[in-house]
């Protein structure tokens, strides 16, 4: 392709769609519409100016992204409640929370919110606050000083006993291994 090319394509593509009538305003989009504005362009130019025109228009609708990426679809109710209760622990991690504190904000009784949570996960509320709560200790672990007592409380692990139990389970050694593994990194 020269460089005046993508020029005359982009002249052809103006010219082409400006002989679509305008749709009225506010109007839906209708495949019926479509159909009628096409057979009105191919109409007014020859059959093989119309394919070649086509056949650019391809080509540049392969460039585009599919409207399944570029318009989102709207969230379901379960997954706007979802969001609710993931965006409830990623505020709240660091504190006790209750699970009779997530169910009333959710609107949810207990039972029902640890039901609907699996169903959705795969995994329970807890596994899933405690996995987030490692994960925010990991970071400090690597981007603190802070003591691994104090980083087991500001991360909203009530013992340090509990903490270096699921750190263990979770990243095969204690918090304390981990910080002398990433500190011996160069």
């Amino acid at each position: 392709m020269n460089r005046q090319e993508p020029n005359i394509l982009l002249e052809g593509f103006c010219t082409f769609f400006s002989r679509i009538p305008a749709p009225a305003e506010n109007a839906p989009f209708s495949q019926e519409a479509l159909e009628t504005a096409i057979l009105q362009l191919k109409a007014s130019m020859p059959v093989e100016e119309f394919q070649n025109k086509c056949f650019y228009f391809r080509k540049i609708a392969d460039l585009l992204p599919s409207t399944e990426t570029a318009i989102p679809k709207p969230l379901t109710i379960s997954e706007k409640r979802l969001c609710k209760i993931q965006d409830f622990l990623k505020e709240n991690y660091t504190k006790n929370i209750q699970l009779s504190d997530i169910a009333s904000q959710i609107g949810l009784s207990e039972e029902a919110l640890c039901r609907f949570f699996k169903k959705h996960t795969s995994q329970t509320l807890f596994a899933y606050m405690n996995k987030m709560r490692i994960e925010a200790s990991v970071q400090m672990l690597r981007e603190t000083d802070d003591s691994i007592s104090g980083i087991a409380y500001s991360c909203g692990f009530n013992t340090i006993c509990h903490f270096n139990k699921l750190f263990k389970q979770s990243k095969g050694m204690t918090p304390m291994r981990y910080r002398e593994m990433i500190q011996s990194e160069p």
